[in-house]
């Protein structure tokens, strides 16, 4: 909308509408009245944890240490972060190899809505079939798209700055983007499987906190080796990515469908 042309008012009140909507989602949020816990027993280390339920960092690291299955599911999804941090390094890597960056953007803007439009629906009964496998795909699929990508930015004669090129960075964003829903998916529905009742619950919410120091570490070492180039920072995530698909073969499968 606008293309060059747009003004500092224009993207300014685009982004009062983003606010204005944030908030809106906010009240509808604050407004759903949620269900009581189910009183079930937590079996295992979960039922340890108890006593130490008003220090949830004390929680955490009880049940990561006690409870081997959790922190390997733990360990598998802090391994499939390529498909989640590598987006804005292929936008980055799109605009340092001459594609030109505003229509790119706009082109990216589409494929992420595209992706999470199709990957519901596309993965929701594979999840139910195997979560495990779908989690295992997703970053399997994500990290040879990133290596093939950066690959061609390298190859001798390769022109990026000419439509084709755009449409090489766009499609490997949709594909990533796309198999970053798989895997979010997959990882859900593997969480909710593993778990009964309130221990659902407490696996998500330590599993999230967990997630959140790995994030904080993961994303700071990618972003130091952006700063070599953009190219290590991704090679760097679809490492883990691979790693992400052999580790993840020792999970038990646990879904039901």
């Amino acid at each position: 909308m606008g293309g060059n042309d747009l003004s500092v008012e224009q993207l300014l009140w685009l982004l009062v509408l983003g606010v204005v909507l944030w908030i809106a989602v906010a009240a509808v949020y604050a407004g759903i009245r949620e269900p009581a816990g189910e009183a079930s027993g937590r079996p295992g280390p979960v039922e340890k944890t108890e006593p130490d339920s008003n220090n949830w960092l004390r929680q955490m690291v009880t049940l990561l240490r006690e409870d081997l299955p959790f922190r390997h599911f733990v360990t598998v999804r802090s391994l499939l972060l390529v498909s989640s941090l590598s987006p804005p390094f292929l936008v980055t890597l799109s605009a340092q190899s001459g594609a030109s960056s505003l229509t790119g953007l706009g082109g990216f803007i589409i494929a992420s809505g595209l992706a999470a439009l199709i990957g519901g629906l596309l993965f929701g009964r594979f999840a139910d079939r195997s979560s495990k496998k779908l989690m295992s795909l997703g970053a399997g699929v994500a990290s040879a798209i990133i290596i093939t990508t950066v690959v061609v930015t390298v190859v001798p004669g390769v022109v990026i700055d000419t439509w084709l090129g755009n449409l090489l960075f766009v499609t490997a964003y949709f594909a990533v983007t796309l198999m970053h829903t798989g895997v979010r998916i997959g990882r859900k529905t593997y969480v909710v499987d593993m778990a009964q009742g309130d221990q659902r619950t407490i696996y998500v919410a330590v599993s999230n906190s967990a997630m959140g120091f790995i994030l904080l570490l993961v994303g700071g070492l990618s972003s130091l080796l952006a700063l070599v180039h953009i190219s290590w920072a991704l090679l760097f995530l679809a490492l883990l990515g691979i790693l992400g698909v052999v580790a993840s073969a020792r999970l038990p499968d646990v879904s039901q469908g």
